[in-house]
């Protein structure tokens, strides 16, 4: 079991904390976290269920639950793919909630979930320095970018594989539907020819060869027409996959930005760090040099 320690224990300063995690679940495994949190404190569980593979489209749901200190289940929720849950916490204590694919044999999950709650931070918690303040500010800001461009990317997924899956069957019910009009025009166009074979005799040029009867022209320009739509839709199609292909890399490259700007922000923090042990030691260094030596006065 993990914990996220959104609410600490203090008595002075009261802040507000939405802190958004991404965790992959393997079959038949559970993640479980917890929060510590004082009486009336109140917090929100919010989370979306999505899988890493492209186009898949299967089985997303979940078991989540909420348990209080002692130990009563507050929420419990079976197959679900998607949560939005609140309480109010009505003793001091750990709170723990639970993710579990344990019903699932063959997959894996990927859990975006929010925990919004309330921070208690000590007075001595806080950085005196302006510019540590800041930095700590910057890190907690690129921090929350990133998880919430994590979690919306999560959400994309999951709504253009339900897409993909779809576009797949209407696309094969499609071309399925076009050979059905194919082979009833060739039915008529032999049901056509075997009449002509027979008629010629007594209805002089009433079938000439190379004419269709109505129902024959009526399902070949059917054919033709719904031919056009799916490869029309096919176009369509793969035009959308090449925007999902241009959009993911853009992502890839954003996502790279990002890490670079991460590593500029460790950076600096190690030179703020340095720069406060150098002014410390020059600090005690002018302060040495106005004491007198040992044996000299």
């Amino acid at each position: 079991m993990r914990s996220i320690s959104v609410v600490t224990t203090a008595f002075l300063s009261l802040t507000s904390l939405v802190a958004a995690h991404n965790i992959q679940l393997m079959a038949h495994s559970r993640e479980c976290f917890h929060e510590n949190l004082h009486r009336d404190d109140k917090m929100t569980v919010t989370f979306q269920v999505g899988d890493r593979e492209f186009g898949g489209a299967g089985n997303l749901d979940i078991d989540f639950w909420i348990q209080d200190p002692s130990g009563n289940l507050k929420i419990n929720e079976h197959h679900t793919s998607m949560g939005d849950h609140s309480f109010t916490a009505h003793e001091d204590g750990k709170y723990t909630y639970c993710f579990s694919n344990e019903g699932s044999s063959v997959s894996s999950k990927e859990v975006s979930f929010n925990v919004h709650g309330v921070v208690y931070v000590a007075e001595e918690d806080h950085p005196s320095d302006p510019l540590e303040k800041e930095v700590r500010l910057l890190a907690e800001n690129l921090n929350a970018v990133k998880d919430e461009q994590e979690y919306i990317v999560l959400r994309e997924r999951v709504h253009r594989n339900t897409a993909e899956s779809t576009n797949d069957r209407d696309g094969q019910r499609c071309f399925d539907e076009t050979n059905d009009l194919e082979e009833r025009s060739h039915d008529d166009r032999n049901h056509d020819a075997h009449h002509h074979g027979h008629d010629t005799h007594t209805h002089h040029g009433s079938h000439a060869p190379g004419n269709l009867s109505h129902g024959a022209r009526n399902h070949n320009g059917l054919r033709k027409s719904h031919g056009r739509d799916c490869y029309r839709y096919r176009d369509e199609r793969n035009r959308d996959k090449n925007y999902y292909h241009d959009q993911k890399r853009r992502v890839e490259k954003s996502r790279d930005r990002r890490s670079q700007g991460e590593e500029n922000h460790k950076k600096k923090n190690r030179d703020v760090q340095r720069s406060h042990h150098v002014e410390n030691r020059d600090g005690r260094n002018q302060g040495n040099a106005g004491q007198p030596k040992p044996g000299h006065f």
